[in-house]
């Protein structure tokens, strides 16, 4: 009897931890947490450092880049965003238009905007949208786990 009651009075004890409420979220500490690294990754592709870029990925990351087949894990990425020779990112900037927060993973959607060089030729600005899933890491960093994006019309169109 003794025993039942011992395991009765555990499951009760791990049932009311379970309800009690989780530590609220600073969304907007997050948010600002991602915008800055989405511009660590903006700087380093416009300085052409793909290290750089490529520290802003969980190892396990996959892309999905517009009418492209997804693109996984750290090796392919590198491929992915090696510039070709005579080729330059001038400007790259994403605005996030939200952020929602679960626990380790957070989801973060808006708009970008890139130019850039092939050779003396300039082009851009190209316009686009993306959905990021973030996670955070065991060393407490954020890192883009999941990204997708695709153009969208000029502004104003």
């Amino acid at each position: 009897m003794r025993v039942k009651h011992l395991v009765f009075m555990l499951g009760l004890l791990w049932v009311s931890q379970a309800c009690q409420p989780q530590p609220e979220t600073d969304v907007q500490a997050v948010a600002d947490t991602l915008a800055r690294r989405a511009a660590e990754f903006s700087r380093a592709y416009e300085r052409g450092d793909l290290d750089a870029m490529l520290a802003v990925y969980t190892n396990d990351a996959v892309i999905f880049p517009h009418n492209m087949e997804a693109i996984r894990g750290k090796e392919a990425l590198g491929k992915y965003w090696r510039l070709p020779d005579g080729r330059q990112i001038t400007h790259h900037q994403s605005t996030s238009e939200g952020v929602e927060v679960q626990g380790n993973l957070a989801s973060d959607h808006g708009h970008y905007e890139i130019s850039g060089r092939n050779g003396a030729q300039e082009w851009g600005p190209v316009h686009g949208k993306y959905v990021i899933v973030w996670r955070r890491e065991a060393d407490g960093q954020w890192r883009m786990h999941l990204d997708m994006w695709n153009g969208r019309p000029f502004p104003g169109d």
